[in-house]
């Protein structure tokens, strides 16, 4: 294990004993019970919280019970609009360990695995998860789940003929592994195969005839508002979420998926990039868990699946840039502390971070549901906003060339402003322009590079100070938009989530990383919407007013939101004021505002009776080839004031934004702040 991480590994339960009252108290007024029962919660929280703060540093999983007859001690794990006034979702998933506990000490770190404290009672241990098996998963009818799925294809897993060891130092072949117990002992372990069946009734027949265990996607009514709940709850990608899976730049995504085990079907040592909250809905599995040594893992890691060449080169570059020593095995040096054992039975569930390695064995023919998340990391958020910031610049945006002419073609001062680099490398660099070889022309190239990269700190100084995190994350992309479902045919199908389904799992790491944007489509699940438009920042009834929605072109085409700049609010308690005297406005660097009319004006088909006074505003889209944006929202000027007019012109011509602001006579145009045009900078700094 790499020095990096062992001095990232610490003890997670050493704050968790502190404002342990106030976040009692908090807890319990959520569940909106009883003051006897109330009594009751508070004991259960308690003895969550005193395990939380005695779990050691070696213990991968905090084990919890739940007494599964009392729905004080238990809530229910539905979707009813009743079971709001029990806490949110994932709440209730993890109770009795208290939210905020659980989010700054569990997640990310270590697995939960909340299980009933009675294994007989079979009633009371299907209350909690009786709502998702009987009004979204069709009573556990498997036939009619694989029909239902969002999947395109279902997949049946398949043991290899060859025993494999998985604890082997060096294999010849990556597939054929030895391993060894902690007693030295030797285990014979086979290596997975799937085969994708694309025909539900074919996939069922050979599920029922053969035995193999299944895995598909849940069904859309259970899959779209399950993920945008669990988004909302963790703050993963901001909770933002495009359930068509259309947009590359959204930062939130996820899957449910739903596993149809089979008696003594295992699936071998393994970890999964994504963060995982599996639902034993029936049956039963004994899950073995250890703390892996990659944090925040990019790709999975698959030793149990016949993992092709390519895919394990993929996995361990992956892998070794967080820890150089990892190796493709479910070896002790990949990870540290003991193995942990638990069973889930109907309505348990288990937490486990991304990067925790984990088996899993089927005990007794079930079905369980995983709720798989992930989102953009910082480094690619970044990357794409600082990609936009250089492609504005011509000698970023020049095409590389290793030849002369790279540099007699910027001679001719085609653009004067960014010539300074150039104009030093003429002087600076050493080449004859009758030298075609290749040393000279690498000489070239190389100290172009060099000019530039000297010349990053500063432009990267410059975006902070003029931008910053506001520009970047944008308030509206801190706010997500109300949840709709898509309809199935809108929805792109993608089955490359989960590595208990093989290597096809590790494909999906670049799309999660790559993550945006609106969501254009209409809701049929009445309650569904009604508890996620009560949380959104986009109905508020002071921003739904603001809002229009007009037709724009053919009546087949889909409606597109117009927000009035000057009358928007916002939503919630956000604000868009000064912060203080040292803040001025800055125009950010990622927004750029077009008039309509420069659009339609060449399209009869586009033009529209509002194009005059419509703008639209786009952030940062530079960052990825089809140059979508983060952020693209219609605004509406206002005839007399002209704001956005003016921003235009000030966007061509230079100016001072902050002077256009100042002689607004109808104040802040709380829009260009919120979607991102604007942002309030601390000049002292």
């Amino acid at each position: 294990m790499s020095s990096s991480t062992n001095k990232r590994n610490r003890s997670c339960g050493s704050s968790t004993n502190s404002n342990l009252d106030e976040e009692v108290k908090k807890q319990k007024k959520s569940t909106n019970l009883e003051p006897k029962v109330n009594d009751t919660c508070d004991d259960v929280m308690d003895e969550a919280l005193r395990k939380l703060g005695n779990l050691k540093h070696s213990n991968p999983v905090l084990e919890l019970n739940i007494d599964v007859a009392s729905i004080a001690t238990a809530p229910d794990i539905s979707f009813s609009s009743g079971c709001t006034k029990q806490g949110s979702f994932l709440s209730r998933l993890i109770h009795p360990l208290p939210l905020s506990h659980f989010l700054s000490s569990c997640f990310r770190q270590k697995a939960v695995c909340v299980r009933s404290n009675t294994s007989t009672d079979v009633d009371a241990n299907l209350r909690r998860i009786r709502d998702i098996n009987e009004n979204y998963m069709y009573g556990l009818d498997v036939e009619q789940i694989l029909t239902e799925t969002s999947s395109d294809s279902i997949f049946l897993w398949l043991h290899n003929n060859h025993s494999r060891n998985s604890n082997k130092r060096h294999a010849t072949n990556p597939n054929s592994k030895t391993a060894q117990n902690d007693n030295n002992t030797t285990t014979n372990t086979t290596a997975l195969k799937s085969i994708e069946i694309p025909d539900p009734q074919t996939a069922y027949l050979l599920h029922k005839t053969s035995h193999h265990a299944t895995y598909c996607r849940a069904p859309p009514e259970l899959e779209q508002p399950l993920i945008s709940k669990m988004l909302r709850d963790t703050g993963i990608g901001c909770g933002q979420y495009d359930p068509s899976s259309t947009s590359s730049t959204t930062m939130g995504r996820g899957e449910v998926e739903v596993f149809v085990g089979t008696e003594g079907h295992l699936t071998d040592w393994h970890y999964d990039f994504q963060e995982n909250f599996t639902v034993q809905l029936s049956g039963s599995k004994r899950w073995t868990l250890r703390q892996g040594s990659v944090r925040y893992p990019i790709r999975g890691m698959t030793p149990h699946y016949c993992t092709p060449g390519d895919i394990i080169e993929n996995q361990l570059k992956a892998a070794r840039l967080s820890d150089e020593g990892i190796r493709f095995e479910a070896k002790q040096e990949n990870g540290f502390g003991g193995e942990v054992e638990v069973v889930l039975r109907p309505g348990d569930v288990l937490y486990f971070p991304a990067g925790m390695w984990h088996k899993v064995e089927t005990l007794e023919y079930g079905v369980s549901i995983n709720i798989s998340l992930m989102g953009m990391n910082y480094a690619n958020l970044v990357c794409k906003a600082l990609e936009h910031v250089l492609m504005k610049k011509d000698d970023w945006r020049e095409t590389v060339c290793s030849s002369s002419s790279s540099l007699s073609c910027n001679r001719g001062g085609v653009n004067q402003r960014n010539t300074s680099i150039i104009e030093k490398d003429q002087d600076q660099v050493n080449y004859d322009e009758n030298d075609h070889s290749l040393e000279n022309n690498t000489c070239i190239v190389t100290h172009k590079m060099e000019r530039l990269l000297n010349s990053l700190p500063d432009i990267v100084q410059d975006f902070c100070k003029n931008c910053g995190a506001d520009g970047l994350i944008p308030p509206v992309l801190r706010h997500p938009p109300s949840f709709e479902i898509v309809s199935d045919d809108l929805v792109g199908k993608d089955d490359d989530v989960n590595d208990e389904k093989g290597h096809k799992s590790d494909s999906g790491e670049n799309s999660a990383n790559s993550l945006d944007g609106r969501i254009e489509t209409i809701s049929d699940d009445g309650i569904v919407e009604a508890e996620e438009r009560c949380s959104s920042s986009h109905t508020e009834s002071d921003t739904a007013q603001d809002i229009e929605m007009i037709q724009d072109g053919d009546d087949d085409e889909e409606a597109e939101e117009i927000v009035d700049v000057l009358s928007f609010q916002g939503p919630g308690k956000w604000t868009s004021k000064r912060p203080s005297l040292q803040h001025r406005v800055a125009k950010n660097p990622l927004a750029t505002l077009t008039k309509t009319e420069d659009i339609t004006s060449s399209s009869e088909s586009l033009k529209g009776d509002n194009d005059v006074f419509t703008y639209i505003l786009n952030v940062c889209f530079a960052g990825n080839e089809v140059m979508e944006s983060a952020v693209r929202v219609i605004l509406r000027d206002c005839p007399e004031e002209g704001l956005l007019r003016k921003c235009c012109d000030v966007e061509a011509n230079g100016g001072d934004f902050g002077e256009i602001l100042t002689s607004s006579e109808d104040g802040t145009p709380h829009a260009l702040f919120y979607y991102g045009y604007f942002s309030w900078v601390n000049f002292s700094y």
